[in-house]
């Protein structure tokens, strides 16, 4: 007797490598003659940009510049701002990746110091970073059935990723300001927060569409502080291989890098704005399939080894795109006659928490803000607030989780009489709840000490109620259908207390 294996195959999203390279920043600046004296620091950012990740050999690497931006109080009394970009290259060693894999990135700045030397030179130092994330489409083989001997099989509910796919592309535009408004002198912040609006898909390809949400706070020539919004439409078509017209895939859109650089008009005023932009696309896809697996296995001739491996195997995915509105409010302790002039968040966290059929999300935001108090004088401050917004789930199981990517951006905020800030947000999520489950899955097995020759018998054996003849022919190695033929049973397990005939082999 010989064993026949047949194998089969279990697709989940697997995370191969997750680490975070660093670049250190020390430098010294002096300040172009067309910036005031500094009188006192105000606040001092430093933004990554990704412009290139790939891989060499066994590291990830990330390459861009950071942008940094130093707001302060000239000796005048009045607002200035100083901008500087440096390169960035961040590698990490990641071991052997293999080709057919999606990198994800995120930079982000750990701290930032700015010191004055002297009223015209400044030492900045900080340290900036680059987190990878490394995905594939991994196959997990296991043995779905066995000829040669005896199986016991059950049936396992999963969902299968059959799509991994991303695009990184480019937006570009060149918009001008309000003849109303200023020119610009220098630009203080800009931000950039992608909407997804619709998802078509057809074979093997994805049609997005969007709008690039922008903002951007700029000192005006004679140093006032003003602000601008725009949108940028979001057309895409990418190739996903395994999409079709029933597909429902999460889709991700992430910023890679933003910027806004002001230009001169053909009045030599800058009044014109060059907006650029890199987004990746991050698409995957799943199909709810059931899997037949071998529970339990004996030989009835020979000695059995089978292989049993625990494998955790996504039991449902719920793609979850969620735009919620909410408020939220500031403590600052400005005094009566105090002006907001900025509001803007350096960070967010959000916890996640599942509640019968509902998604609660608990969002912390660190959130900068500029203002002028009672007297005029210019204050920055830094304070956190935290909202919470809900959003109900059909999505069965005990063991939920739930990995969010979480934008949010403020709007229509205002500073009220008693020195709190009121703001609305709007809040988009991106994510898919999983429904994990460990399950034992036979993945190898062989036959060993086969018999030569067989001498069957027939023993007589007491067997009570409630035993299941699979335990019974497990136990003497035979086949569970010679004990009923034997016996002219039909039941899977003895309704009462009997003499059973058992052939044996042994």
């Amino acid at each position: 007797m010989s064993l026949s294996l047949e194998r089969e195959r279990l697709s989940v999203c697997a995370s191969l490598f997750d680490g975070t390279g660093k670049q250190a920043m020390d430098s010294e600046y002096v300040l172009p003659d067309y910036c005031g004296e500094i009188k006192r620091i105000l606040k001092c950012t430093a933004e990554p940009q990704l412009h290139h990740v790939g891989k060499s050999g066994e590291r990830l690497i990330a390459e861009g510049d950071v942008r940094i931006c130093m707001l302060y109080v000239t000796e005048q009394d009045t607002l200035d701002c100083f901008e500087q970009h440096c390169s960035l290259s961040v590698a990490c060693r990641a071991g052997d990746i293999p080709s057919d894999t999606v990198i994800q990135t995120h930079a982000l700045t750990e701290y930032v110091n700015c010191r004055a030397v002297n009223p015209r030179k400044i030492l900045i130092n900080g340290t900036v970073g680059v987190q990878f994330r490394v995905l594939q489409a991994k196959d997990t083989t296991f043995i779905a059935n066995m000829k040669g001997c005896e199986i016991k099989t059950a049936p396992v509910a999963y969902s299968a990723l059959h799509v991994l796919a991303e695009k990184t592309f480019d937006l570009s535009e060149t918009i001008s300001l309000d003849s109303a408004k200023q020119p610009i002198r220098a630009m203080l912040r800009a931000s950039a927060l992608p909407e997804i609006q619709s998802v078509q898909c057809v074979e093997n390809k994805l049609l997005l569409k969007g709008t690039l949400h922008l903002e951007a706070v700029y000192l005006t020539e004679d140093k006032t502080l003003c602000s601008f919004s725009h949108s940028m439409p979001i057309s895409q078509i990418a190739e996903a291989p395994g999409l079709n017209d029933e597909s429902a895939p999460a889709v991700r859109v992430q910023m890679c890098a933003f910027y806004v650089q002001p230009k001169r008009d053909a009045n030599e005023e800058a009044r014109l704005l060059e907006l650029a932009a890199k987004l990746q696309l991050l698409i995957r896809d799943y199909s709810e399939e059931t899997v037949s697996t071998v529970s339990d296995c004996y030989a009835t001739n020979g000695n059995l080894l089978p292989v049993f491996s625990k494998i955790t195997i996504p039991q449902r995915m719920t793609v979850v795109q969620i735009k919620k509105q909410a408020e939220l409010s500031v403590e600052i302790g400005a005094g009566k006659g105090s002006r907001l002039l900025d509001l803007s968040i350096l960070k967010v966290h959000t916890d996640v928490s599942f509640e019968a059929s509902a998604l609660l999300l608990h969002h912390t935001l660190l959130v900068a803000v500029l203002y002028q108090d009672e007297a005029g004088a210019f204050q920055y401050l830094e304070r956190e607030a935290s909202f919470d917004t809900q959003e109900s789930l059909q999505c069965e199981g005990e063991q939920k989780e739930l990995e969010p990517f979480v934008q949010i951006r403020l709007d229509q905020y205002r500073l009220t009489e008693d020195g709190e800030i009121r703001a609305q947000a709007e809040v988009f999520v991106e994510g898919t709840v999983s429904v994990s489950q460990e399950q034992t899955m036979l993945t190898d097995a062989t036959l060993e000490d086969e018999p030569s020759a067989d001498q069957s018998s027939l023993v007589l054996a007491f067997s009570k109620k409630g035993t299941a003849l699979w335990d019974l022919a497990k136990h003497y190695q035979t086949a569970v259908d010679a004990i009923r033929y034997e016996n002219a049973l039909q039941e899977d397990v003895l309704s009462e207390d009997r003499m059973l005939l058992i052939p044996s082999s042994n």
